[in-house]
């Protein structure tokens, strides 16, 4: 995003009278490793950062992106066996686990984004369809209860993560206080996860007053920044262009 360079302090390059605005990369996926985000944070977060394999980095983005959207829902179900709501008898709380436990719900990273979404999506009458994906991933017999409470868990962690996301692009809207503001977004979840993309524009659209829109980005941030530096580039041509025509 642009910003002005009186409000940049660490910048360390000579500052040139030409130059008004600079663009930032916010790498907010690393916010909250000074114990920022500690307020909103629960177990299952820190849980998941410690086995990681960057355990105390992108802390923010460990709550919002799709690689490990599947993991939080993953270790709620391992919670929540253990304390007899899912599937009853199948875990028990010591280490050892019943031979007729699934192995994928003790395997790191076996739930994915795309069970989230899909489960998430379920309208069928009996939850069918949230059935299936749990069968195929080697729990079976799931009852519709089972099927009901991973469905609102797959809800809530998705919600979570759009409002989470929405936040932030917010705050950078409304801080550069401009009459209209296009913003460009990649990645699976916007891509794919219909309810999380809804979920996401509802939340912006109540934190910003100003015009904006989410347009899906196909190249990537890299490109995206050179683009923004292009723009940036005509706008100053445009704006000599008008001083020479209508001088002051």
């Amino acid at each position: 995003y642009f910003e002005h360079l009186d409000n940049v302090p660490k910048w360390i390059s000579p500052r040139d009278t030409a130059t008004k605005n600079v663009i930032i990369s916010t790498e907010w996926g690393a916010l909250g490793k000074n114990g920022s985000l500690d307020f909103i944070r629960t177990d299952i977060d820190r849980e998941l950062d410690e086995s990681s394999l960057t355990p105390q980095q992108q802390i923010f983005e460990k709550m919002i992106s799709a690689l490990y959207l599947g993991e939080i829902v993953r270790l709620i179900i391992v919670d929540l066996v253990q304390r007899s709501i899912l599937f009853p008898g199948r875990m028990q709380k010591s280490p050892s686990i019943r031979p007729d436990y699934n192995i994928f719900l003790i395997l790191r990273g076996s739930f994915y984004a795309k069970h989230v979404a899909d489960i998430e999506s379920d309208t069928t009458e009996d939850l069918s369809i949230t059935a299936n994906i749990l069968t195929s991933i080697g729990i079976h017999e799931p009852s519709y209860d089972d099927c009901y409470i991973i469905r609102e868990v797959c809800k809530t962690v998705s919600l979570r993560a759009a409002k989470l996301a929405a936040a932030a692009i917010a705050v950078l809207i409304n801080r550069l206080n401009m009459p209209s503001v296009t913003v460009a977004v990649d990645g699976t979840l916007f891509r794919h996860h219909q309810k999380f993309k809804k979920n996401l524009i509802r939340t912006i659209d109540r934190l910003v007053p100003r015009t904006h829109r989410l347009v899906l980005s196909e190249d990537g941030s890299s490109k995206g920044s050179a683009l923004v530096a292009a723009v940036d580039r005509r706008l100053k041509t445009a704006s000599t262009t008008l001083e020479k025509t209508f001088p002051s």
